[in-house]
């Protein structure tokens, strides 16, 4: 994905707990919401979601999706107040 037109950067997360139900969670940051359609439309790219998901040895569930910043909380703006 990192080599598709609009992809800006990428951080996967790991649960700290074994309790907690999403246990990775991939936050990407795009362009436009176009690039992200157009990459997660390739043909590739669903090949190999598909793969993961048929896999026995790896329960994974992906369930993507397109968010918007609700709130944003940083140390730097916290010292500029």
């Amino acid at each position: 994905m990192s080599t598709r037109p609009g992809f800006v950067d990428s951080r996967l997360h790991r649960a700290r707990s074994s309790d907690t139900r999403f246990q990775l969670v991939n936050v990407s940051h795009w362009e436009s919401r176009e690039a992200w359609e157009a990459a997660t439309a390739d043909p590739e790219f669903r090949a190999r979601t598909r793969a993961a998901q048929d896999d026995p040895q790896t329960r994974i569930t992906s369930s993507p999706g397109l968010y918007d910043v609700a709130v944003e909380f940083s140390a730097a703006a916290a010292e500029q107040s």
